[in-house]
C-alpha cells in the first residue's frame, strides 16, 4: 500500500479514499502487519497496517460492521462479502472477545451450586423474543455429552477460554508449530484464576490426546481452575494431583495428539460435547456433568438457581413435616414457589416489631 497525492493510503490497485478504523472496534488479538485484501471497486480494500489500525476503502455506500465471529463484513446494495479473519502472521489467534465479562462475584455464587440445578436454569431460559419462527434457537443444548469427570469430588466453575484442534497434516504443522507462540500456549496464556481451558478435539480417534503434564504446567503457573475437553488427556495423576487442576475429558490415553489432531486456533467459539462454548461463558462442572451458561445470561441464571434451591429446601421441609409422597410438592410449581416467597416475608406483627425496635435504636 502506498500514499496518494494527499497522503491518503492507496491500495495496490490504486483505490483511494481510505479511512482508518480502530481495530478495537472490530478485532481482538494480534493482527498481521502485511495483510492485503482487495476486491473490485464494487466492494472494498482492507489492509492491516499495524496492531492498532486498519485501512478500509470507502468507495460508494460501503458500510463496515463487525460480524458475530469478529470478521469484517462489508455491505453494499444488499450484497455481502465476508473477509477472512485477520489474526496474526499464521492466520491463528482470536477475534472474538467475550461480549460480557462475568465478574468473580458471580462465579463465587455458582460455586455453591450443582451442575444439575444449573442445567435446569439454562434449559428453561427464554430465547430472544424477536427471533423469526423459521430461524430460531434456544439454550437447551447446554449439557456436554461424552465428557466425564476425572477428578472425582471436584466442582469446577470458571470462565471459558477456548482452544480448537483440527485434523493434522504436514502443511498445517508449518503454520502451528511456533514454539511458545503455538495456539495451545496462546490459549493457556489467557487463563488465570477463575478461568477454565475448554478444548474442542472433535476427533474420530478417542485415544487422540490434547495435553499432558508438560504443557498443562502452564495452566498451573497461570492458576487456572482446570480444563474440559471432548478429547483424551494423559498424565492425569500429575495434572490433577501435582498441579491441582480439575479435569473433565472424554478419555484417558497414553498417546499424543499426532498423527490425529493439532491445535489450530484459540479464542473462538468451539463445539465441545455437542455444546457451543463462547469465550467467556461460565463452565459449571461436577460429578454429574459439564454445563455451559451463556455469559450474557449468567446473572439471570444464578438468580433463578438461588431462589430455586431455597424453594426446594422449603418443599423438603413440607414433605418431611407432612410425611407425604414428594409428588405432592415436587417438581416445584409456581404456586409452591410463591408460598416459599411468602414464607420469607416477615409477618405484619414481626414487621411492626422490627420497625419499633429500629425506632427505639434511633432514640
Amino acid at each position: 500500500m502506498t500514499n496518494g497525492s494527499h497522503g491518503q493510503p492507496v491500495c495496490k490497485q490504486g483505490h483511494t479514499g481510505l479511512h482508518t478504523l480502530k481495530s478495537s472496534t472490530a478485532f481482538s488479538g494480534r493482527v498481521r502487519s502485511d495483510s492485503m485484501w482487495c476486491r473490485s471497486e464494487s466492494f472494498a480494500c482492507l489492509r492491516i497496517v499495524d496492531n492498532s489500525h486498519v485501512y478500509i476503502d470507502n468507495l460508494g455506500e460501503n458500510k463496515v460492521n463487525c460480524c458475530p465471529s469478529g470478521a469484517i463484513r462489508f455491505t453494499q446494495s444488499n450484497r455481502h462479502m465476508w473477509l477472512p479473519n485477520y489474526l496474526d502472521s499464521r492466520g491463528l489467534g482470536a477475534l472474538m472477545n467475550p461480549t460480557t465479562h462475568v465478574p468473580d462475584e458471580i462465579l463465587e455464587r455458582f460455586r455453591k451450586e450443582t451442575s444439575a440445578t444449573t442445567y435446569s436454569a439454562v434449559w428453561r431460559l427464554s430465547p430472544p423474543a424477536d427471533q423469526p419462527w423459521f430461524a430460531s434457537a434456544d439454550y437447551k443444548l447446554c449439557l456436554m455429552r461424552g465428557v466425564k469427570q476425572f477428578t472425582p469430588g471436584r466442582t469446577m466453575v470458571g470462565r471459558a477460554r477456548t482452544l480448537r484442534f483440527i485434523p493434522s497434516r504436514p502443511d498445517l504443522l508449518k503454520l502451528t508449530r511456533k514454539g511458545a507462540d503455538s495456539p495451545e500456549y496462546r490459549a493457556m496464556a489467557k487463563c488465570g484464576p477463575g478461568d477454565v481451558l475448554v478444548v474442542e478435539a472433535h476427533t474420530f480417534d478417542e485415544m487422540a490426546c490434547i495435553l499432558g503434564n508438560m504443557k498443562t504446567r502452564m495452566l498451573w503457573h497461570r492458576k487456572a481452575e482446570g480444563l474440559v475437553t471432548d478429547g483424551a488427556i494423559r498424565d492425569l495423576q500429575l495434572v490433577s494431583e501435582e498441579y491441582g487442576l480439575a479435569v473433565f475429558a472424554k478419555q484417558r490415553s497414553p498417546a499424543g495428539n499426532l498423527p490425529f489432531i493439532e491445535a489450530y486456533e484459540e479464542g473462538e467459539p468451539v463445539n465441545v460435547g455437542g455444546v457451543l462454548v463462547m469465550p467467556g461463558d461460565v463452565v459449571v462442572a461436577d460429578d454429574d456433568g459439564v454445563v455451559i451458561v451463556p455469559a450474557d445470561r449468567a446473572e439471570e441464571v444464578i438468580d433463578w438457581i438461588e431462589e430455586q434451591e431455597g424453594a426446594e429446601q422449603f418443599v423438603i421441609d413440607l414433605i418431611d413435616k407432612e410425611q407425604v409422597p414428594p409428588g405432592k410438592y415436587y417438581p416445584v410449581s409456581d404456586e409452591t414457589k410463591e408460598l416459599y416467597r411468602q414464607s420469607l416475608r416477615p409477618a405484619n406483627g414481626d414487621a411492626a416489631r422490627a420497625d419499633s425496635d429500629q425506632a427505639g435504636k434511633g432514640n
